[in-house]
């Protein structure tokens, strides 16, 4: 079984503070706030579903909205999403399999949307890739949800459905990417000091090598859920990853230099 893409609906009223994205376009998935105060069949597992993935937004995401269960902070969080899980599973048994997939789709769609949209605000560069990574583990842990609680349906992809505009779009993956490379040539460097330090370094070197896979994986769900073509995205990647070599190996000729000049 498929699980249809979320209804597209139009409108960004509810977002409020994101004014920069009222002038043109428009949302194309409803506010997390829509999505709770509306009512049908899957209304309580909607409700439960954003308030186990809640839990892992930044702090100050989703706070105070009706429909929200907030178990209070001072809860140790393992049982803090214990608890919440424990109510998505028990609503999630009421509904058949592909109603349990959509329920979830909308609520991360929405959810990852409002994040993007904030992460976009953000001044800071690093404030931004940091939100980021948050976009990209909260898809994940939808996906895990979907496959838990509905192993033989496939889900509708999570896509971006707010009202940046490609340019911007593009800015926010370009300021992940650029700390994605940073962190793949640090391991890359690492992997190399482990292969001339010889000895037991093999096993180093495998971890350091999933690592850089696993960056590259959560790179392209990244750039999938932005709706950035793969052949677009690889490419800004290859093209952030070249002036990084050369800014590298300069700083490499400088210190060699220095240290023929002493």
């Amino acid at each position: 079984l498929v699980c249809p893409a979320p209804a597209e609906e139009g409108g960004d009223s509810s977002r409020p503070g994101w004014g920069f994205l009222k002038r043109g376009v428009q949302a194309k998935v409803p506010a997390l706030r829509e999505l709770l105060a509306a009512e049908g069949p899957d209304h309580a597992l909607v409700c439960a579903v954003a308030s186990e993935l809640a839990v892992d937004a930044p702090d100050g995401c989703f706070v105070d909205l009706p429909g929200l269960t907030n178990v209070p902070p001072s809860v140790p969080k393992a049982m803090r999403v214990t608890l919440l899980h424990t109510a998505v599973k028990s609503e999630a048994e009421k509904l058949k399999a592909v109603e349990r997939t959509n329920a979830v789709i909308r609520v991360a769609s929405s959810m990852l949307t409002e994040l993007a949209d904030r992460a976009a605000e953000l001044p800071e560069k690093s404030e931004r890739t940091e939100a980021l990574q948050n976009v990209v583990a909260l898809s994940h842990e939808a996906g895990q949800l979907c496959t838990e609680l509905s192993p033989d349906v496939e889900p509708a992809p999570l896509r971006y459905g707010g009202a940046l505009r490609p340019k911007q779009i593009e800015s926010l993956y370009q300021d992940y990417i650029d700390g994605t490379v940073q962190e793949t040539q640090d391991l890359a460097m690492a992997m190399m000091g482990g292969l001339w330090g010889g000895g037991g370094a093999g096993g180093n070197i495998e971890q350091m090598q999933a690592k850089v896979e696993q960056s590259d994986q959560l790179r392209r769900d990244l750039a999938a859920f932005l709706k950035i073509p793969e052949s677009k995205a690889d490419k800004l990647m290859e093209k952030r990853a070249e002036a990084l070599g050369q800014e590298m190996q300069q700083e490499m000729m400088k210190g060699l230099a220095s240290m023929g000049g002493s």
